[in-house]
Formats: structure tokens, C-alpha cells, sequence
């Protein structure tokens, strides 16, 4: 729960993004043995006394964003029932809610997309975690890695667009984005609001 508040702190402005790189350390250190962290932006007792993402996150967009943050960095993924509709409503878990899985596909696309990169990646499973930009206002620019696999990841936690060099450790690598397998550039990340890149370096 100590992360979930201080992305919201995020969120909100109050606090830097590089803030939340600073409690994901904390947290591994005081992990005993082969234990994870599990990551959310909602669960069974926030969708009903708090906000749904959605809400929570400035929009759709926004709750993308911090999923993709949150569950990118060392832990467990969780995702609560109805979130992957984008769900805009508070949820009771004392009472059964029926949803239309018809409604916002682009949404489940997202969340399918996503869920199966993380669960065919060794590196955003088990990898070590490596921040490139600890002082980071509003755009996180971290690594996972394994032998077998890096993976860099940046993420925009703003509702404007902002642009961030590439770390020059990967300045003769090849880039590529692991959703869509677009090749990227190697000296600048371009990122829309709540824009993320997750890319695969080989």
C-alpha cells in the first residue's frame, strides 16, 4: 500500500516519479528470501472506497500509464475485476456486479497486449531493476534485465507530451518496442502525455 499512495501523490503532483523508484528499493530490501511485491492500481478494498483508476489516474490514458509503470517494476502484476473495461465506477465486493465485456475493446486490447509481453518476459519478471533517471520529475526511464533479456522501460506520468534522451549506455543498441516491434531511435524517446515505451534491447 505505501506505493499505491505515493502513485497517487505522483499523480496528483504533489511528489516526483522519482519518488516511487526510491520506495520499490526500499520495499525489495526488506523482502525476505524469493517474496514479491504485488503491484496494483486498484484492488477489492480501493475500487470500493476510494476511485477507479480511471478517476484516480486523469482518465483512461492515465490508468494505462500507471498500470504499465506500477506493474513493470519488480513485483507481481494484480488486476482487479473490471478493470481491464476501464471501468469508471466504484465496485462493491459485498454484492455481485455484472459487466459488459463488450464495452471499451481497446481497452482489453491494452491490458491483453500487455499481460501477454509480461508474461512471456523474463526481464519484467525476474529481472535486476536499474533507474536511469533518479532525479526524474515526471518521466521515469528504468531498466529490468536477466541474462537472457533487458528491457528498457519509460514512463510520462503527465498529461503533456515530453521528450527524454535515450541513456548512453544504449547508444549501440538496437531498439526495439516490444508491443509493436517498431524499431526506435537510439538518442531520444518522444513520449506523448501518459506515454510509455517498453524496449527491447538487443
Amino acid at each position: 500500500w505505501p506505493y499505491y499512495d505515493r502513485l497517487k501523490h505522483v499523480w496528483e503532483g504533489q511528489t516526483p516519479v522519482s519518488t516511487l523508484a526510491t520506495q520499490v528499493d526500499t520495499t525489495l530490501a526488506n523482502l525476505p528470501g524469493a517474496a514479491k511485491r504485488l503491484r496494483f492500481t486498484t484492488n477489492h478494498d480501493e475500487t470500493m472506497w476510494d476511485a477507479p483508476p480511471p478517476e484516480l489516474f486523469g482518465g483512461l490514458e492515465g490508468s494505462k500509464a500507471a498500470f504499465v509503470l506500477t506493474t513493470s517494476l519488480p513485483g507481481v502484476p494484480l488486476v482487479y475485476n473490471g478493470q481491464e473495461l476501464g471501468v469508471a465506477d466504484t465496485v462493491s465486493f459485498f454484492s455481485r456486479t455484472p459487466y459488459d465485456w463488450g464495452q471499451q475493446p481497446e481497452i482489453r486490447s491494452f491490458y491483453r497486449d500487455y499481460l501477454n509481453l509480461y508474461r512471456n518476459s523474463p526481464a519484467l519478471q525476474e529481472g535486476s531493476f536499474e533507474v536511469h533517471t533518479p532525479d526524474a520529475e515526471d518521466v521515469l526511464v528504468y531498466e529490468r534485465a536477466t541474462d537472457d533479456e533487458t528491457m528498457l522501460a519509460a514512463v510520462n506520468v503527465r498529461d503533456t507530451s515530453a521528450t527524454v534522451p535515450v541513456p548512453d549506455t544504449y547508444a549501440n543498441a538496437s531498439l526495439t518496442n516490444a508491443l509493436t516491434g517498431e524499431a526506435m531511435d537510439r538518442e531520444t524517446m518522444s513520449l506523448g502525455a501518459y506515454g510509455y515505451r517498453l524496449l527491447r534491447v538487443e
